[in-house]
């Protein structure tokens, strides 16, 4: 599999990296150790690095969203420190 996308993912260094990241996990959580190697073998040769800290988590949420529980309490609590923060010198923009 690894051979059918390489060509796709040349020109997209930063996708590319986590694509085979990800690819080389798959095949790892499968037990099947063989292409696991290959690719970190040809990641190695190619110069590329795991990008850690990198998320592909999709988060949806609105602004001032009340969906939550402890809304209430969560916007209270930003307001003091909002509050606490302007005694110590935030300017507002």
């Amino acid at each position: 599999m690894y051979d059918r996308i390489e060509p796709y993912l040349k020109d997209q260094k930063i996708y590319a990296t986590s694509a085979k990241v990800l690819l080389a996990n798959t095949y790892a959580l499968a037990r099947n150790l063989t292409p696991v190697s290959n690719i970190r073998m040809k990641m190695n040769q190619s110069g590329l690095k795991k990008l850690v800290g990198l998320s592909w988590t999709v988060v949806k949420f609105r602004t001032h969203d009340r969906s939550h529980p402890q809304s209430n309490e969560i916007y209270e609590e930003i307001e003091r420190l909002t509050i606490e923060l302007k005694q110590h010198g935030l300017v507002d923009y």
